[in-house]
């Protein structure tokens, strides 16, 4: 039976009135509170009848109706929308919602009104990290992306997988060698690097081999646009392309270099074994003066005066234009990774799954829920960060 919700309401006032005397319903005896219409049979009265306009109502599937003129009606078909909570709504996309996930025993996410005008807290959650199905058991050592849904993950003997925003999916890098690290401009320009002084590089496609110029092990990546990317390895490497060809440089050490990161053409810091820290001027490398002696691994900051760099024994240092100093994290582990959204928001990550938190202070333990070794991190913002590590482990803050 199908009735417009205005003429079922009318045809059943008018049917509680003359039904007994209708031919259809003369013989029809109703029950649970149904009424006879001529032509239809049975069927329950509306329910706002004699009920005040706004009031809450459910009706022939209408779980959160609202009274409106005598009718039942959902509120997608009333107000929503309007800047004001009419009748049963809960809320309102034009109003601020009052509600938190805590509100509802959650520590994060966001509460958000629905087309329906109805609270939605489907995207609270207990923890802001979280664990990713990833597409490889191999150990993962870099991770890089240009959005959301477009990150590229590498490791050990070649593997390779990319997130499309929805799911992790192998990708063939075309070669068996480890792959160490990632880092590009954008979508069509990505760098994977390695053993043997092997660089990969994706434009949109597929990944191709470049000629590097060198056969060492080559450990991190980084550049200030596609003609200005500095690439730094085993002994002292470190080499340069400019759009074109990779070409030496000359570093001023022997000494293995690990991580690289700088602001700008003039402007980028290596740092590697024995405490090893150099920085380029636009000219040349020069040394710097290190606070201990120790094996750094990662180099990562927000501008020239706010730069950190983490090793081994937990140990992380931190310059602030005039000098490197310790800074304690808490942790006897050694770290692989440091990345961050701003001077107050940095992540520091390492061995047996241990992941710390500086917020412009103190370093902070951050449960992660695993124990593997993570090896490589990267973000969007300070609301989209994936780590991956050892047995194809990725996590997301997100």
């Amino acid at each position: 039976m199908t009735l417009t919700r205005g003429v079922a309401w009318m045809v059943v006032v008018a049917c509680q009135l003359s039904c007994s005397s209708s031919d259809d319903c003369a013989a029809v005896l109703c029950t649970g509170g149904r009424v006879c219409v001529p032509g239809f049979g049975c069927v329950l009265p509306d329910p706002c009848v004699n009920r005040a306009e706004g009031e809450a109502c459910s009706y022939h599937g209408v779980a959160h109706g609202v009274c409106t003129n005598g009718l039942c009606l959902a509120p997608e078909t009333t107000l929503c929308g309007n800047g004001k909570l009419d009748g049963a709504e809960q809320c309102d996309p034009a109003l601020t919602i009052s509600k938190t996930c805590a509100d509802y025993g959650f520590p994060n996410g966001a509460v958000k009104c629905s087309t329906q005008c109805i609270l939605d807290s489907s995207e609270c959650r207990n923890a802001g990290w979280a664990p990713m199905k990833g597409a490889t058991q191999a150990r993962l050592e870099g991770v890089w992306g240009s959005s959301s849904s477009d990150v590229w993950a590498v490791g050990e003997n070649g593997a390779m997988e990319h997130f499309d925003g929805t799911a992790w999916k192998t990708v063939s890098s075309g070669t068996t060698q480890n792959l160490n690290y990632l880092w590009g401009t954008g979508p069509t320009d990505v760098y994977a690097l390695g053993y043997g002084g092997l660089i990969l590089h994706y434009a949109g496609t597929a990944w191709s081999p470049m000629t590097s110029g060198t056969g060492v092990n080559l450990w991190s990546i980084w550049g200030s646009g596609a003609k200005d990317v500095f690439a730094v390895g085993e002994g002292g490497t470190i080499i340069h392309f400019d759009g074109n060809n990779w070409s030496p440089m000359s570093s001023g050490t022997g000494n293995h270099l690990e991580g690289v990161w700088g602001t700008g053409p003039s402007e980028v810091f290596a740092v590697g074994h024995m405490s090893t820290v150099i920085r380029y001027d636009g000219q040349d490398w020069k040394a710097m003066t290190a606070p201990a002696n120790t094996h750094l691994y990662a180099v990562w900051g927000t501008s020239g005066s706010d730069v950190f760099g983490v090793a081994y024994g937990g140990l992380i240092i931190h310059y602030d234009a005039a000098a490197w100093t310790t800074v304690s994290s808490g942790t006897p582990s050694y770290f692989q990774a440091v990345w961050g959204g701003g001077s107050k928001d940095v992540y520091a990550a390492g061995t047996g799954g241990v992941l710390r938190h500086y917020d412009g202070s103190t370093w902070s333990e951050v449960l992660t829920g695993t124990q593997e070794n993570l090896w490589g991190m990267w973000g969007i913002n300070s609301s989209d960060i994936f780590v991956v590590g050892t047995f194809g482990t990725i996590l997301r803050f997100h």
